[in-house]
C-alpha cells in the first residue's frame, strides 16, 4: 500500500512510499510498518520510537519535532496524530477486509 492512497495533504514525494500496516504499540510493529507515537496517560509512544524503528518500522507519525539519525526512516509531523491513526484505520480495514462478522447482546456468547 502506498502512503498516498491513505493521507491527505501529503507531500508529493512521500506518495509512493510503501508500508504494510499499523501500529501504536511497539510490540506490535513489524517489518514496513507505520508507528504512531501518541501521548496517552500513563505513556508517551514517543518514548519508544526507537523501539519500533528496531522491529522495522518505516514511517513514524507524531506530533513532536523529532531529529532523526537514520536516513531509511520516514519522520511525519501532524498536530493530531490520534485522529490521523483513526482515518487511516478506518481506510486501511475498508481496503483490506473482505468480510466482518460480530456477536452482539449480552448473554449467551
Amino acid at each position: 500500500m502506498y502512503l498516498g492512497n491513505f493521507i491527505k495533504k501529503l507531500d508529493k514525494k512521500y506518495h509512493k512510499i510503501f508500508f504494510s500496516g499499523i501500529a501504536f504499540n511497539s510490540t506490535l510493529v513489524k517489518k514496513d510498518y507505520i508507528f504512531f507515537a501518541i501521548k496517552g496517560n500513563k505513556f508517551d509512544g514517543n518514548n519508544f520510537i526507537q523501539d519500533a524503528i528496531q522491529k522495522g518500522a518505516k514511517i513514524i507519525v507524531s506530533k513532536k519535532e523529532i531529529n532523526f539519525q537514520n536516513k531509511n526512516v520516514i519522520y511525519l509531523k501532524n498536530k493530531n496524530p490520534r485522529k490521523l491513526l483513526a482515518e487511516l484505520s478506518y481506510k486501511f480495514i475498508k481496503r483490506n477486509v473482505k468480510k466482518l462478522i460480530a456477536v452482539t447482546g449480552t448473554n449467551g456468547k
